[in-house]
């Protein structure tokens, strides 16, 4: 014990000058560089749904895939379908929407349907309520409900101009950016 009892008063002073007013020595800074390595993934871009393009006008009776699964078709064109009403023209159109939909059922408008003429001038659904024999049966009312899988099938009556020859039939649908025309006989 008398040993560790000199050792302690030797260390003592020692230890005592170090800490009096004396600047400790400075110590060297030390850096440490890690490099590390991450591997990203990164997070997949969705890809938008193109809209349907079409280089030219179907033939009639050829149906056009909506980008929903459904189809629309043009299956004949008529002139003078009201004889009282010359300028009245209609087309045979079928609209068939996807199965397995969920929801309320689809409703089928005849607003989206016209004819065109080779200027271009458009000619939109009549909006008359009575039957015209050279086009049973009408589109009437001018919309549809339907069960999700079904098709209807109508003929949409067109305010036409007897004088004009048409050219296209087109389904224009204004909420799904689908435009789709179908060739005329001439």
């Amino acid at each position: 014990m008398r040993k560790r009892a000199i050792a302690l008063w030797l260390t003592l002073p020692a230890l005592l000058a170090g800490c009096a007013g004396g600047t400790a020595a400075a110590q060297p800074t030390v850096t440490v560089t890690q490099t590390v390595t991450v591997t990203a993934t990164p997070s997949p871009t969705p890809t938008p749904t193109p809209t349907p393009t079409q280089s030219g006008p179907l033939q009639l009776g050829t149906a056009y895939k909506l980008p929903n699964g459904g189809t629309v078709t043009v299956f004949e064109h008529r002139k003078n379908v009201e004889p009282q009403d010359p300028n009245q023209e209609a087309i045979d159109i079928q609209v068939c929407v996807p199965a397995g939909g969920s929801g309320a059922n689809p409703t089928i408008s005849d607003r989206f349907w016209s004819v065109r003429d080779a200027a271009g001038h458009s000619y939109g659904a009549a909006s008359t309520t009575w039957r015209h024999p050279g086009a049973t049966p009408g589109f009437w009312p001018p919309e549809q409900q339907v069960k999700w899988g079904e098709c209807y099938r109508a003929w949409v009556i067109i305010e036409g101009s007897k004088d004009t020859p048409m050219t296209t039939a087109r389904y224009n649908n204004d909420q799904s950016g689908v435009i789709v025309d179908w060739a005329l006989p001439q």
